[in-house]
């Protein structure tokens, strides 16, 4: 079995939007969770994106290089 050391009180956790983004109807159970993790007595570090619902990873198809010749 993996043990993790615990997280002293007040440690900061930082969290990142995945590169789907978070949609719209999840966007309620983000609140909570954020508010429980903070309840717990850690600090929440969020990146700048979390709660947004744009996809920032894929290219849409027209800007997808079509020649991709070696």
């Amino acid at each position: 079995m993996i043990t993790y050391p615990l997280l002293p009180n007040e440690s900061s956790i930082g969290v990142t939007a995945p590169s789907s983004g978070v949609q719209p109807e999840l966007h309620d159970h983000l609140k909570q969770s954020i508010r429980q993790v903070e309840a717990e007595g850690f600090h929440l570090i969020s990146g700048k994106r979390l709660g947004r619902s744009e996809r920032q990873s894929q290219q849409t198809p027209q800007h997808v290089p079509v020649n991709l010749t070696i």
